[in-house]
């Protein structure tokens, strides 16, 4: 099912794993999908998240109170994974299609989480301020293909820019585009005469 996981995704998967460990837990829920999400600081994923205003540590915090602690237990290398962990799998996958990529990113399991509505991830999201369509479109931003080399350290709203940028030069009639775009702005544009 999951044969089109990119690498980082893959990397999310096994740190989900240490999540659940780590709390002696026996099996892998949403929450623990979160844990290991926001330990990747300088993925996509959380930009999106940092730049809606969420705090990194504050997610980690409120995720470990809602999972709490288990009894240390032996447990085995690969915990299985809870029902509400496979619905995040699968919204994930649904998720990149639906953006018409060819792989599972960790972008597509931060969107995953948020729809999993019956999982402790869920909730801890909600509870902070996570805005599903905002993020959606923060993440479309970001996976577009880049049109300068040095695009990868623009912030996701510099990526916005460039690509409103970008549409204005594709435009048939870009000062048209330009205009409107002003205009969305409240801003008048100046008309120079010859």
């Amino acid at each position: 099912m999951f044969d089109n996981l990119s690498d980082n995704a893959r990397q999310l998967l096994r740190q989900t794993n240490i999540e659940a460990q780590r709390l002696n837990h026996e099996y892998i829920c949403s929450g623990h999908l979160l844990l290991a999400l926001v330990n990747f600081q300088g993925s996509r994923a959380c930009a999106v998240l940092q730049e809606m205003g969420l705090n990194l540590q504050s997610i980690r915090s409120e995720t470990e109170k809602v999972l709490r602690c288990g009894v240390p237990k032996v447990v085995s290398d690969k915990l299985p994974q809870s029902p509400s962990a496979q619905n995040v799998m699968r919204y994930a996958l649904e998720e990149s299609k639906r953006m018409e990529m060819n792989y599972v990113n960790m972008e597509h399991f931060l969107i995953g989480l948020h729809l999993e509505v019956d999982g402790d991830a869920h909730k801890v999201l909600a509870l902070l301020g996570f805005e599903l369509e905002r993020a959606r479109k923060m993440i479309a931003i970001a996976c577009q293909p880049s049109v300068c080399a040095h695009c990868d350290v623009l912030t996701l709203e510099g990526r916005q820019a460039l690509a409103d940028l970008t549409a204005f030069m594709k435009a048939d009639n870009p000062s048209d585009a330009i205009a409107a775009a002003l205009e969305g702005l409240m801003l008048k544009p100046v008309t120079v005469q010859s």
